[in-house]
């Protein structure tokens, strides 16, 4: 009887939970990830173990970005500047306590080093994306990346620290890899904070004047 009842409880946890899993959400391909910036790794999962984190490139492992992480479907990872350029890498996230539990990014995304961000600008991304400005901190201009995996309306918006909007710019842009210069000539030294809205996607960063 209670061997019965035994899997009659696995059964109902089955049914009502789902087996075991996990999904990687990003970076999932065609993201561009500057080095010595901070990007998040997240993924899906009803895992209770805690995870390990890994960087492939062309398949192969080459770093351990965190043996031990709890699964709570978020890992902020400042980019090391120990990672070569590259645009065939791969993030894995696996169970700790179940090898047969993972999951990769379903495509290659990039690595790359801030000073050679243009050259990594070909083709259609994947996803939508804004990068972070180089130089930062600037004087007294820098550059802005964002990614468009379609065509839309594009909203960059730069702002103060207090909030004031110091500029705007709205654009239909085709999809496809842009650049936007922004020029603090004007403006004073300080933390700025830029946004973009494309669609239903919506990000912000800040940057540094520093005259």
């Amino acid at each position: 009887m209670t061997k019965h009842i035994t899997i009659l409880l696995i059964l109902i946890h089955l049914s009502v939970f789902g087996q075991d899993s996990l999904k990687v959400t990003s970076p999932n391909g065609g993201e561009i990830w500057v080095i010595g910036s901070p990007y998040f790794i997240t993924w899906d999962d009803n895992i209770l173990s805690n995870i390990e984190i890994l960087l492939f490139k062309n398949d192969i492992l080459v770093r351990v970005i965190d043996s031990n992480s709890a699964s709570d479907g978020t890992f902020t990872w400042i980019v090391s500047a120990a990672v070569a350029s590259g645009n065939d890498y791969k993030v894995m996230v696996a169970s700790l306590n179940d090898g047969t539990i993972f999951d990769f990014s379903d495509t290659e995304f990039a690595i790359t080093d801030a000073t050679s961000v243009g050259e990594q600008f070909s083709g259609i991304p994947g996803v939508y994306q804004l990068m972070q400005n180089y130089p930062n901190p600037f004087n007294p201009t820098t550059t802005i990346y964002y990614a468009l995996p379609k065509a839309g309306l594009v909203e960059l918006v730069v702002y103060d620290v207090l909030g004031n909007e110091v500029v705007r710019v709205n654009e239909e842009k085709s999809a496809g890899h842009y650049k936007y210069e922004f020029d603090g000539s004007e403006f004073k030294s300080g933390v700025y904070f830029y946004s973009i809205k494309a669609g239903d996607f919506v990000e912000a960063k800040k940057m540094v004047l520093m005259k």
